[in-house]
């Protein structure tokens, strides 16, 4: 992965020399008996383009062309590293080839497998992307993503490995080239934990935090050794088999447009080239030096991993004959793999974390104890629940190996922004009418608040909406899955109220709330709670005159009860998964009045799917209120999917159904390595009964509403624009950034 987002430029004004080498490494290629030359395997940065270089193995290993050592460089650090741990190429194909990039070069946990109450948190803000706030003012993150997912995907594969080793005593000695943050040089890891080792030379400059290995702060070897020629040559080798995925620098055309983010990952881009011919120049005749084709590909395009592997495959076998020459007089190696996904009976599990959290709690949510029988898939299982809890970086293990088991080690880094967060949302509306609504949103969050995960938020909206929500959540239970949570609410909201199409008033509705819940949530996808609150209502006419038209006045208080699965494997534009969440809310007769005693309930379901390139969610929403129950809050429609075209919260009501079909398609986007942007067009086309008809006469008991919109799904969190167009020509133009779903 050579090319970045926010690169840091002090890099690629210094002085990038080669052969900083962490320590002396003449003979490391020499390992073996027999007489012949030795050979290298090195493996340049490209990611997703490191494909063809597994392609490329598996004509090697097909020609039984003996390697003694192999380097990498970023993603060819990653390739190496599999490699030299002793898979085949057919088992590195299944490995890298055969995984979800997409999702794993990203590092952040999917939404599937957060907690539910974190999926309720962020659906009005975006996803992740926080800052920190501490005693030294505000902390920015050091990448815009994580290398959480690479190392996890990794260690699955590579945790038979001794962590504190010599990379002389793999099945074949290895080396991955990092550069160095304080010199801009390059560094030679040959020691230490191999995946620490593959992870660090990938940290692309901006893109991934960097990383702290050997008493070195690393980020990626492309910036000072894209191909690590001169350091195969000092470890011994006599012949190098380069498998090369460096693409060119295009030459600016007259004319064209060059933004700040161009210039940088320009200046980027020469640098790597640079080092490239450096290392170029030093191959030697007797050497091979493969370049797949790249037409077409690139180092962001993970969809097209298996064509790249084709490519690897068709430029190596271009030197068949070569490659039978050298397995035929080059001296032969011993490779020692022995590794099964067989189940590993656990002697002991231990952590190690300064993130504030117990022990136990983690070792409770990991699900895996002394006694236990582990496998890869349910260690890994068991690290994304202890992610969930919300309070970590990252998430990592180790594997200690004995003669009646293995010792599971795990080790958590916390949040590197610290326990103080702050997130950000938006959403405005409009119609052509000139009716406006808009509201910005700042949540900050203190997580966590004690040692088994307490979190305490703070939202504060301001606009035409303005909001206040306190709330305080303390985890119970040994794997902190009960909770208690306490809360409190200040709002005030403007209300059109309209007959037909005429606008006869706005209304201020005023209120405040306390409650509190017990609850439990059960994995990642489902909880259950019951609670009370108290709450005060009172709305006042600001303009025009009112007929009562759902205006309420009134102290309440009450029972709540709630339900909820979600299995949606993405909040924006999601393609597999369910939602079902059922609340209650019991009212019980306040100060006498009639018709404050009664149930209120709502109801949310939703189903995902893909069919090809299209996207399908499929929903319906329904709130009822007890009939006799005339003095209890009602429910409020209109706004962005939720009867497009009209006003938010312009259509009151006392029972309704709302039934939403929506398709969406991805167009493109822009990509750079994991920053990722795709753009969607999608479709809404919406149904409400409502029994309250307080919009005029002119509807029946059906109200059809529709929309059309754009998005852009950042690394942020999704932006909207949107067109909606309501029944009886209604329209309204839509614009949000945050969670729409």
């Amino acid at each position: 992965m050579r090319k970045v987002m926010g690169p840091l430029l002090g890099l690629a004004a210094g002085p990038l020399l080669a052969g900083a080498l962490a320590a002396p490494a003449w003979a490391d290629c020499r390992q073996g008996e027999g007489d012949g030359p030795r050979v290298a395997l090195v493996l340049s940065g490209g990611g997703a383009l490191a494909a063809s270089q597994v392609g490329a193995i598996r004509v090697l290993e097909e020609n039984k062309v003996p390697i003694h050592c192999v380097l990498g460089t970023s993603m060819g650090a990653v390739v190496g590293a599999l490699y030299a741990a002793g898979y085949n190429a057919d088992q590195i194909k299944h490995i890298f080839i055969d995984a979800d990039w997409n999702s794993i070069s990203t590092g952040a946990v999917s939404y599937r497998e957060r907690s539910f109450r974190t999926k309720e948190e962020q659906r009005d803000f975006f996803s992740d992307y926080v800052v920190g706030i501490s005693d030294k003012g505000v902390v920015l993150p050091s990448g815009v993503t994580s290398l959480r997912g690479i190392r996890l995907h990794l260690r699955t594969w590579l945790d038979q490995l001794p962590v504190e080793t010599s990379f002389d005593n793999l099945p074949i000695p290895y080396r991955a080239i990092g550069t160095d943050l304080n010199t801009g040089l390059a560094v030679t890891l040959d020691h230490g934990d191999v995946v620490d080792a593959a992870v660090a030379s990938m940290a692309v400059p901006g893109l991934y935090p960097p990383q702290k290995m050997n008493g070195y702060v690393l980020v990626d070897g492309g910036m000072s050794k894209q191909m690590p020629v001169d350091v195969a040559r000092a470890m011994g080798a006599d012949i190098i088999i380069a498998v090369d995925l460096t693409v060119g620098v295009k030459r600016i055309e007259d004319g064209a447009p060059i933004s700040a983010v161009d210039t940088a990952m320009r200046l980027i881009d020469l640098q790597v080239m640079r080092n490239w011919q450096e290392q170029v120049d030093a191959l030697q005749p007797q050497d091979i030096h493969i370049r797949p084709d790249m037409t077409g590909l690139s180092t962001y395009a993970f969809d097209k991993v298996r064509e790249g592997y084709e490519r690897g495959v068709k430029a190596t076998e271009a030197y068949r004959s070569r490659l039978q020459e050298i397995a035929a007089t080059a001296a032969p190696v011993t490779r020692n793999l022995d590794r099964s996904d067989e189940k590993v009976p656990l002697v002991a599990v231990t952590v190690d974390t300064n993130s504030g959290i117990e022990d136990s709690v983690i070792i409770n949510r990991l699900g895996l104890d002394a006694g236990d029988t582990a496998t890869r898939k349910r260690i890994q299982e068991g690290l994304e629940s202890v992610y969930a809890i919300g309070v970590f970086d990252d998430v990592d293990y180790r594997m200690t190996p004995g003669t009646d088991g293995a010792e599971l080690h795990i080790l958590t880094e916390p949040n590197a922004l610290g326990k103080n967060l702050l997130s950000v949302g938006a959403r405005m509306s409009t119609t052509l009418d000139g009716d406006a609504t808009y509201q910005l949103l700042a949540k900050f969050t203190r997580r966590p608040t004690n040692r088994f995960g307490g979190r305490f938020n703070a939202v504060v909206g301001l606009g035409s909406d303005n909001l206040l929500d306190l709330a305080y959540t303390h985890p119970l239970g040994g794997d902190a899955r009960l909770f208690v949570e306490s809360g409190m609410q200040l709002s005030s909201r403007r209300v059109p109220v309209a007959i037909g199409d005429e606008r006869i008033a706005e209304r201020l509705d005023q209120s405040a709330e306390i409650r509190g819940r017990i609850g439990r949530e059960f994995g990642q996808w489902g909880l259950a709670s019951v609670g009370g609150f108290a709450s005060a209502l009172q709305s006042d006419v600001q303009v025009g005159t009112d007929p009562g038209l759902g205006a309420q006045s009134g102290n309440y208080l009450g029972l709540t009860g709630q339900l909820a699965i979600d299995t949606l494997n993405s909040p924006s534009f999601p393609t597999s998964g369910i939602v079902a969440d059922v609340r209650l809310s019991q009212f019980y007769e306040q100060e006498g009045i009639p018709g404050t005693d009664g149930l209120r309930s709502e109801i949310d379901l939703a189903s995902a799917a893909t069919f090809g390139p299209i996207g399908t969610y499929i929903s319906f929403e329904g709130g009822a209120i007890d009939q006799d129950a005339i003095g209890l809050p009602i429910f409020h429609l209109g706004g962005f999917k939720r009867l497009s075209g009209f006003l938010d919260n312009s259509i009151p009501t006392t029972r309704y159904g709302l039934w939403r079909g929506e398709i969406f398609t991805r167009l493109g986007g822009f990509n750079q390595g994991s920053l990722s942007t795709p753009i969607f067009i999608g479709a809404t086309f919406e149904v409400a009964r409502s029994d309250l008809d307080v919009i005029g006469s002119e509807f029946g008991d059906d109200i059809t509403a529709g929309s059309l919109y754009g998005a852009i799904n950042t690394p942020l969190g999704p932006a909207y624009l949107a067109w909606g167009y309501g029944e009886g020509g209604r329209q309204a133009v839509y614009v949000f950034f945050g969670r729409a779903f």
